[in-house]
């Protein structure tokens, strides 16, 4: 599992700062070592953001003010890829600005997908004045192989990535010639060159988009849609890729959207709000196969925690789901966030856990 963190408890020595890094655990052995750091280990300045490959070997990062783009460069305007196995660090500089976008001062990118095979990179490539009132953005994927970068669209309406499939063929997206209303939701196919626009379906036409994840094979899109834009009332529909059916739509008081999808599309993590007037938002395991909604946050003593829970990710065979919580009844010993004074946000894996039936 790759995250990130403030926290210097997890690099003896290091001081305090803002800074956020990127560490990896390796739940096989117990090991949490520094991935954002350059090939000889030496911890990274910077703000960092990363996501891991699918089979383990690469992390892609994203960073701000970073000390690993090549001397003399503009640290906020490049891309990273870490090799694992050989702690080389690959960078590349994001695309020039064009168009609209030629002209403003500030740009980065915005890493969101990686592909299984560490490949691609995808995101969102942005340009800002210095006031920022003016902005423009862009769908981008980078080619490590290559070194290529493939644009989407033009900087005119305001397309934002979604999703990407683990092979990276389709690409999930927003777009809208409004920013902040982005409700229309479309799939593109790198394949074949062909974009469709995906309807809101049992959701209604009035539902407005909130989330939408692939599954990694690219066969199912899971999307979380807000049937009343003026109140929070979510219907998770999924879709077959080929040819946009809808072959599960699930609506409910509590449910309030889908976070993660498995490799296959068979398991789902929903988030759902607990019936009890808590207000707490509780991680549940659904097999689409059988129906089953499994509770996976759930302390060790297999009680309900004490604070929110977000699915993160799933495994390929839906035994193992990644969730992070604000709880601190999980685990003995831990420091709960109580959104002020402690900031203490857990990631946390559980397999195979004794669990009841969601309600």
């Amino acid at each position: 599992m790759a995250f990130g963190t403030g926290t210097r408890i997890l690099q003896p020595g290091a001081p305090y700062n803002s800074d956020n890094r990127v560490y990896l655990r390796e739940r096989g052995n117990d090991r949490t070592r520094l991935v954002s750091s350059d090939s000889a280990g030496r911890p990274a300045t910077g703000d960092y953001g990363g996501l891991i490959s699918g089979d383990g070997r690469y992390v892609a990062l994203a960073g701000q003010f970073s000390s690993l783009t090549p001397p003399g460069t503009v640290s906020s305007r490049w891309l990273l890829r870490k090799d694992l196995r050989t702690g080389r660090v690959e960078t590349h500089r994001i695309p020039q600005a064009s168009g609209p976008a030629t002209g403003l001062p500030l740009s980065g990118f915005d890493l969101m997908a990686f592909s299984a095979d560490g490949r691609l990179s995808a995101g969102e490539v942005w340009y800002v004045s210095a006031d920022y009132s003016h902005w423009a953005v862009r769908i981008a994927v980078f080619d490590w192989v290559s070194h290529r970068w493939a644009m989407l669209g033009s900087f005119g309406a305001v397309r934002l990535l979604q999703a990407m499939s683990a092979d990276g063929r389709y690409l999930a997206y927003t777009a809208t010639n409004i920013p902040g209303h982005e409700r229309e939701l479309y799939l593109l196919d790198r394949a074949t060159g062909v974009t469709r626009h995906v309807g809101r379906g049992p959701a209604g036409p009035a539902a407005r988009h909130y989330h939408t994840q692939l599954s990694g094979d690219g066969r199912v899109m899971v999307t979380t849609w807000n049937r009343n834009p003026e109140t929070y009332d979510m219907n998770v529909v999924v879709r077959r890729t080929s040819d946009l059916a809808v072959v599960n739509s699930l609506h409910g008081n509590h449910v309030t959207g889908a976070d993660a999808v498995s490799y296959t599309g068979r398991w789902v993590l929903l988030s759902v709000l607990r019936p009890d007037g808590s207000g707490n938002v509780d991680v549940y395991r659904w097999d689409r196969t059988t129906g089953q909604r499994v509770l996976v946050s759930i302390t060790r003593a297999g009680r309900p925690p004490s604070g929110d829970s977000f699915g993160v990710a799933i495994t390929e065979d839906g035994a193992t789901a990644i969730f992070t919580s604000h709880a601190g009844d999980i685990v003995p010993g831990d420091i709960p966030d109580d959104g002020e004074i402690t900031d203490n946000v857990d990631v946390f894996a559980v397999t195979t856990p004794e669990a009841h039936r969601c309600r």
